[in-house]
């Protein structure tokens, strides 16, 4: 179930006036006495312009909580708009839009705001039309249209870049940077939402900081970097309950609940959940409380609790049908087959993912689709395996398309198409074996009880028998043509996925070096190069792979020249002034293995060229060797040494944390002496050569 998004901050309003949780007019009889003043106007102010920039006034303090007693107010003044000045016009459409926003109308805010673009000449009133473009951005927006809300947002903001008010300016940078967390280009949300940030920081506006904080949140969360998504959503949370925002404060908690359960902390996530049901269940959010409990539903069926899980989905799925709500009923209803599927009812279990899928479908959400072809799959594999493959290829096919990348689709239907082969060659050997086993049976009978005709028999089924076997060969041989020309396919899509990688590993690198010659402060400069020099350490591997035979590993020792002389051209330095000396095993090592010792090699080096020889040249020596306790490497330096390594280990030194990190993945051993000279010895454990 995917994180929530929290209310959007309000339609953009006319500079100068309140926002509305300063309002003062919120009860019923002060409307009511607002329109009597409004009707009374002519005697005491003896203008209708005077009347109409009342009525104005107060439709701008009360849209956002009484959209539709905004809407009587507003037509009240519609016989006196001959009588408007042109802002009042333009203002008068842009409350009736803003009303309608509120009220979910998306039709009719697209339509007042293209009153107003079209009310306006070319040049005129630059103010209003970046407002009206910015509402009729978010119109496009609710209603899913992306790519017409990002360009009348972009056109907005080329308007409001030009002027001082800070608000509208965040407010359009959230708004694209909802279009694009969409559209699944995340450094472009992360730069926009950022932006605002910043923006609504300077402003001191502690809902719009809270709001975006929660949208950052999702992006870290889609990204699968937990810990920031947490601590962005802690923040959304923390602000939600200062400002006594209670649906706020429930979004936040499902959202922090989603990320501790993506984490696998199912014990965190429960807590989340709960509290967040409990303050839904408080404030009457019916139409979100079917979100939370098919996440509670989610952690109990991980936990084998079924019945808790059955529980949990049926109350959410009959809140979800009584909202109306497609999404929410479908993700209950997968959850719902799980379960039954667990405890043996697997007829019940179909009922339900079938009506799962028909939702889905209809809605056209992929991750619906495939986890109710999935699981009517698993449902039918055993007993009716014919029924389950048809579900079973549309569940690949999807999960295909989740992934979003053409090669990972090229392979996977590269191996299904190889196990449909194996299992008709498997068939077709089943069927030639039974073949053969009648023929016999028939010749030991007609043996018995002729000879003659025992012997012609037997002939007939020898020739029979040869004939067989003649294209019993053939079918092999073209099943093993076809096989040879998969597996050269496979390895051509791999080629190119190693290509792809290498080149936007290049890419990032060339990123940060032209970040790092625009930086002034000469730690971020450095910080800026090492983070290149790690990914130019990655990229090494990927060329590698991509430029020989074979694709599943590297040699250490060809490797380690090129890591090498990449380094001493980053950091200019003359093979003359420091010598390496290098003793390393002829070994092919698995690239599971290669990337975390490449990046170990690349910070040992590093620290070594930089730090280990201030007062001019010096030699390194490095020793990669296989040895019965695991794999040894060492890098050992005649310079300057270190007073205290154990307090370098322990202390918070980028380099020494990266290593300490990759030595533990490889499960090694890490011992540093920085006596007569610094010497870093280290055994990997758990490495992996290449089959």
């Amino acid at each position: 179930m995917p994180a929530q998004h929290p209310l959007p901050p309000a339609p953009i309003r006319r500079p100068g006036t309140s926002h509305p949780r300063y309002a003062l007019l919120r009860s019923h009889w002060l409307l009511l006495l607002l329109g009597w003043l409004c009707t009374c106007a002519p005697p005491l102010y003896g203008q209708d312009t005077a009347r109409i920039r009342q009525v104005l006034e107060a439709a701008d303090t009360l849209f956002v909580l009484q959209p539709r007693p905004t809407l009587e107010l507003l037509a009240t003044i519609a016989p006196l708009l001959p009588a408007a000045t042109p802002r009042q016009r333009i203002d008068y459409l842009h409350y009736h839009g803003a009303a309608y926003q509120r009220l979910g109308r998306m039709d009719s805010v697209e339509w007042y705001h293209r009153r107003i673009l079209e009310t306006l000449a070319p040049g005129e009133d630059e103010s209003a039309r970046s407002r009206a473009l910015a509402n009729l951005g978010t119109a496009y927006r609710a209603r899913g249209e992306l790519d017409s809300a990002a360009a009348v947002y972009e056109r907005a903001l080329q308007v409001f870049e030009t002027r001082s008010d800070s608000f509208p300016r965040g407010t359009v940078r959230n708004s694209l940077g909802l279009i694009y967390y969409a559209r699944g280009e995340y450094p472009a949300a992360m730069r926009v939402y950022l932006e605002a940030l910043d923006l609504f920081r300077g402003l001191g506006h502690a809902a719009a900081v809270a709001i975006v904080n929660n949208n950052i949140g999702q992006v870290y969360h889609a990204q699968k970097d937990y810990p920031k998504a947490v601590r962005h959503y802690s923040a959304y949370l923390e602000a939600s309950r200062e400002s006594g925002n209670r649906r706020g404060e429930a979004t936040a908690l499902n959202n922090l609940g989603v990320a501790y359960l993506d984490r696998s902390v199912p014990d965190s996530a429960q807590t989340y959940f709960l509290l967040s049901l409990a303050v839904k269940e408080e404030i009457g959010l019916e139409a979100e409380i079917a979100t939370t409990l098919n996440n509670l539903g989610k952690i109990a069926n991980r936990r084998n609790d079924y019945a808790a899980a059955l529980d949990y989905n049926r109350r959410g799925l009959a809140v979800a049908r009584a909202q109306d709500n497609p999404r929410d009923a479908a993700f209950c209803l997968v959850e719902l087959g799980h379960s039954l599927r667990q405890l043996g009812q697997a007829d019940a279990a179909r009922d339900r993912y079938r009506e799962a899928l028909q939702l889905a479908e209809r809605m056209g959400d992929p991750q619906l689709t495939y986890e109710a072809h999935h699981g009517l799959y698993e449902t039918l594999r055993t007993d009716s395996p014919e029924r389950a493959l048809p579900h079973l290829e549309a569940a690949f096919a999807l999960r295909d398309s989740l992934l979003n990348a053409e090669n990972v689709e090229a392979l996977t239907t590269l191996r299904l198409e190889n196990d449909f082969r194996q299992r008709e060659l498997l068939s077709r050997e089943k069927l030639a074996n039974l073949e053969l086993r009648e023929t016999l049976n028939a010749t030991r009978l007609a043996s018995q009880r002729r000879v003659i005709f025992g012997l012609l028999a037997a002939l007939v089924v020898l020739g029979a028998l040869g004939y067989l076997l003649w294209r019993q060969r053939d079918r092999i041989r073209e099943q093993h043509t076809a096989l040879q020309s998969a597996l050269r396919e496979k390895d051509i899509l791999l080629r190119e996925i190693h290509h792809r990688v290498k080149n936007n590993l290049q890419v990032i690198s060339s990123l940060l070096g032209i970040q790092s010659r625009h930086v002034r402060d000469k730690v971020a400069r450095d910080a800026l190069n090492e983070g290149r020099s790690r990914v130019q350490t990655m990229a090494l591997i990927h060329q590698n792979l991509y430029g020989q035979e074979q694709l599943t590993g590297i040699n250490i020792r060809e490797y380690f020249d090129k890591l090498l002389d990449n380094l001493l051209r980053t950091y200019q330095i003359s093979p003359d002034r420091i010598r390496v000396d290098a003793d390393i095993d002829e070994l092919v090592l698995d690239v599971d293995t290669l990337i975390p010792l490449g990046l170990i090699l690349n910070e040992l080096i590093t620290n070594a060229l930089k730090y280990a020889f201030p007062a001019g040249g010096g030699r390194i020596a490095v020793s990669i060797r296989q040895t019965e306790g695991g794999l040894r490497v060492v890098v050992d330096d005649d310079g300057v040494g270190m007073e205290d390594p154990e307090a370098l280990t322990n202390g918070d030194s980028y380099g020494y944390e990266l290593i300490t990190a990759l030595v533990d993945k490889l499960e090694g051993e890490l011992r540093v002496n920085g006596q007569a000279g610094t010497r870093v010895n280290i055994l990997l454990k758990d490495y992996k050569v290449a089959a």
